[in-house]
């Protein structure tokens, strides 16, 4: 909760079913491709993943995730983003995705560097989580980097 702005004590469905109907136009102009992450056997949602904030000058774009408080731990988020970050590079053609978490944001520091991410440094004042900026570590996937 922390760490996104949309998850709150007050939120609630219709949040969601609104992000929901975007999500097709989205897609079709190329700008943000979010996915569901649902566990195969008990068909339970998890969380979320996707890219977004794509650049098709440089092929580059940002990869995020998030995972359900009652399931974190089970490498769900990691496994999810080498699925995902390989959509980015073998489906839309990006050659580096990066992954900004902030600073002090350690589970979703791990899952970058479990993926394979390179640790960049840090970004000063790179995030905004409410009204305030964070600083934020920067993480890098390229291909090969998934090997």
């Amino acid at each position: 909760m922390p760490w996104m702005d949309w998850c709150r004590p007050d939120f609630s469905i219709d949040a969601p079913l609104g992000w929901l109907k975007n999500q097709p136009l989205d897609w079709e102009q190329g700008i943000n491709y979010q996915f569901l992450i649902i566990d195969s056997k008990s068909q339970q949602f998890m969380g979320g993943c996707g890219i977004n904030y794509i650049n098709q000058f440089y092929l580059l774009a940002n990869l995020g995730y998030w995972v359900r408080s009652d399931r974190h731990g089970e490498g769900i988020a990691t496994e999810a983003t080498k699925l995902i970050a390989l959509f980015g590079f073998q489906q839309l053609g990006l050659r580096r995705i990066e992954i900004v978490a902030g600073e002090e944001n350690w589970a979703s520091r791990r899952v970058a560097e479990k993926t394979g991410a390179a640790f960049e440094g840090i970004l000063k004042k790179r995030l905004k989580i409410g009204n305030k900026n964070i600083d934020a570590a920067m993480h890098s996937l390229i291909l090969e980097d998934l090997a």
